[in-house]
């Protein structure tokens, strides 16, 4: 008898707990068909969701996107201090009397390059290890994947971002290294003139200014070398609309797909033959 009871409740707490489950099925499945009847979410939500760590590949994706784009800005901003430098050391060619004020913007200018070209160094390394996530990341979600075709289509694509990458390093080597022939040219004059700030030092240093100023000139050029690299990478990489070749624009601010118009040389400065002897 007791156990034919203990039978019969444990029966009713069974069903009330399947008619509990049931319930809560239907109320969700309600929730969700309103959900489908409502307005449909437009696109910024689903891109907050996206920001929001709910889709990880996604993030992922965004977040290496984000570190392209600040190195983009960092040479962008060091390819203008590069201008600066340049137009700081016309300055000291062309000053008259007083030589002190243009020599010592010359110097504040070279220290301001050395600052810009060291951001662009940390963010060429933050790139560089979102890149290494980015690349991981996929191919874990690749193993995932069952449908060979599709399979062999992740593959491929993430070879090409892997090529990608590796461009945008060997254009960042020739940055580096235009930078260094550069800064060291500038630096020498910065030395000469240091201990010969006269009329007569400055006219000495002319020559060494002219090749400062090829050395300045091929600076610019590597990096906007790089520039168009990148634009190209976010083209093919960034889920928010690409940026590629026919919409990039230039660190100089041109379009790319316009012709590079002449733009005046610096005060001072022969657009042909560079520095100008005072």
């Amino acid at each position: 008898m007791y156990t034919t009871k203990m039978f019969r409740i444990g029966s009713l707490g069974l069903t009330a707990g399947l008619l509990g489950v049931v319930a809560g099925c239907s109320s969700n499945q309600g929730s969700a068909n309103s959900a489908t009847m409502g307005d449909a979410q437009p696109a910024s939500a689903i891109s907050r969701r996206s920001t929001n760590g709910t889709i990880p590949g996604v993030d992922r994706t965004l977040e290496a996107v984000s570190s392209v784009r600040d190195l983009r800005t960092a040479l962008t901003a060091e390819r203008l201090q590069v201008d600066k430098t340049l137009v700081a050391l016309t300055a000291v060619t062309n000053s008259q009397g007083d030589l002190i004020p243009a020599f010592q913007q010359y110097v504040q200018s070279l220290a301001d390059l050395k600052a810009a070209r060291q951001n662009s160094a940390s963010s060429a390394d933050a790139m560089r290890d979102k890149a290494r996530g980015y690349i991981t990341g996929w191919e874990v979600e690749v193993y995932g994947v069952e449908d060979q075709a599709l399979r062999t289509q992740a593959e491929r694509r993430r070879n090409e971002v892997r090529k990608d990458y590796a461009a945008v390093t060997d254009s960042l080597r020739t940055v580096q290294d235009a930078y260094e022939k550069f800064e060291s040219k500038a630096d020498d004059v910065r030395r000469f003139l240091a201990n010969d700030l006269t009329g007569a030092g400055v006219q000495a240093a002319a020559s060494a200014g002219q090749q400062t100023v090829t050395a300045g000139g091929e600076h610019k050029g590597r990096i906007d070398a790089t520039v168009t690299t990148l634009d190209l990478v976010l083209g093919h990489m960034s889920p928010n609309g690409p940026n590629g070749p026919q919409n990039a624009q230039p660190t100089n601010g041109r379009s790319a797909a316009a012709p590079a118009a002449p733009q005046p040389a610096p005060v001072g400065v022969d657009a042909d033959k560079g520095l100008n002897k005072p």
